[in-house]
């Protein structure tokens, strides 16, 4: 999905437009200044978003291993921080698109911020509670 999410389809123009008119429908007092950083605020929260739902997932998929959660979090947002750069890096070549440094850092705080919510959620499991499953 975030490979989908770094085409043309999702760029700031793609988004556009059917965000502003989601915008304008749910703020009908906004002006144009306001729904243009309403618009960029949606598209940012959406980088932090996936990148911490991929993180969930790493996360889990590491938690096979014997590694303690430590390593298990460092890793998981080297990894995810890895893949953010490489997909900035693919944006770099979409016409309407751009690879920015600032959108790997956004990137790898989303995947840090699902590293902390799998921890809280008590991941990994104990083995007791993974052979019961």
């Amino acid at each position: 999905m975030i490979w989908v999410f770094s085409t043309d389809s999702f760029s700031g123009t793609g988004t556009s437009r059917f965000l502003t008119p989601l915008l304008e429908f749910l703020l009908p007092w906004a002006d144009a200044e306001q729904l243009r950083l309403g618009h960029a605020l949606i598209r940012k929260l959406g980088h932090v978003t996936e990148y911490a739902i991929l993180a969930l997932l790493t996360f889990r998929a590491l938690t096979g291993s014997e590694w303690t959660v430590r390593k298990v979090t460092l890793w998981t947002v080297v990894l995810c921080g890895s893949y953010a750069a490489t997909d900035e890096f693919h944006q770099a070549f979409v016409e309407s698109r751009t690879g920015a440094v600032s959108d790997v850092l956004l990137d790898t705080a989303g995947a840090g911020l699902g590293a902390w919510v799998a921890t809280w959620l008590g991941w990994p499991l104990s083995s007791d509670r993974r052979s019961r499953a």
